[in-house]
C-alpha cells in the first residue's frame, strides 16, 4: 500500500505494480486453497476444473479473493459463505465491522433470524447446526490448523451429528457439488488414505 502510495512511482508505475502483483497473490492464493483442503480431510480441489471452464474460473477467482488480490468484496461474493459456512451476509459484516461485530452478528442472524425466515417460507431450518457451528467457532484451540482434523474425527464430528442428524453427509455432499472433492478421511470415522494429490490437476 505504501509502494502504491509512492511519489516515486508513477500512475502507469502503479498498474504495472499491480499488474506483476496479481499472479502471484493468485499463486499463493491457490496453495493455501489446497492446503488447507488437505488439513480438513478432503482431497484437493482441482485447478483444472475437470476441462469445465466455469469451473476452472471458479477455482483462481477464488485463489485471488484468498490471496488478497480481491479483497474482502471478492471474498464474499467469489466464496459465498465464510469460516464454518457462516453467511456471506456474516462475512461482510466480519470484515467491515471486526470479528467481535461480526461474532454478535453471526450469532443474531445465522443462529436466529436466518432460521426463523427459512421456517416462515417452510424450508428446512438447521438452528441446532447453526448453533453448533458457532459454539464450535468461538472455542479456544479448536480450529488451530494442526489441531482440528483430529478433534473433529475424535469427537467433534459424532457431537454435532447427534445434534443435527444428516449433518456429515450434508458436508460430504456440498463438498463434491462444489468441488467434486473426496475425502481421504471421511467425516465420521473409516480409516484414512493418504490424500490424492494428483486430484489437483484432475487426476
Amino acid at each position: 500500500d505504501r509502494m502504491l502510495h509512492s511519489e516515486a512511482l508513477t500512475p502507469a508505475g502503479r498498474i504495472l505494480y499491480g499488474a506483476t502483483m496479481f499472479p502471484s497473490l493468485t499463486l499463493m492464493g491457490g496453495v493455501s486453497l489446497l492446503l488447507s483442503d488437505i488439513l480438513g480431510g478432503k482431497d484437493p480441489r482441482d485447478i483444472t476444473g475437470g476441462g469445465n471452464p466455469a469451473q476452472a474460473t471458479k477455482f483462481w477467482l477464488a485463489a485471488l479473493a484468498k490471496g488478497g488480490g480481491a479483497g474482502f468484496i471478492g471474498d464474499v461474493l467469489l466464496s459465498g459463505v465464510g469460516r464454518q459456512g457462516q453467511s456471506g451476509a456474516t462475512s461482510a459484516v466480519s470484515a467491515v465491522a471486526g470479528p467481535v461485530i461480526g461474532s454478535a452478528f453471526e450469532l443474531v442472524y445465522d443462529v436466529g433470524l436466518k432460521n426463523v425466515q427459512d421456517a416462515a417460507a417452510g424450508d428446512d431450518t438447521h438452528g441446532k447446526e447453526a448453533a453448533m457451528r458457532w459454539v464450535r467457532g468461538h472455542t479456544p484451540f479448536v480450529n488451530l490448523w494442526y489441531s482440528k482434523l483430529v478433534l473433529d474425527q475424535a469427537f467433534l464430528n459424532d457431537l454435532q451429528e447427534m445434534i443435527a442428524p444428516g449433518y456429515l453427509d450434508r458436508v460430504k455432499e456440498r463438498a463434491y457439488k462444489q468441488w467434486h472433492q473426496d475425502f481421504w478421511w471421511s467425516p465420521g470415522g473409516g480409516e484414512p488414505r493418504a490424500p490424492n494429490l494428483e486430484a489437483a490437476v484432475g487426476q
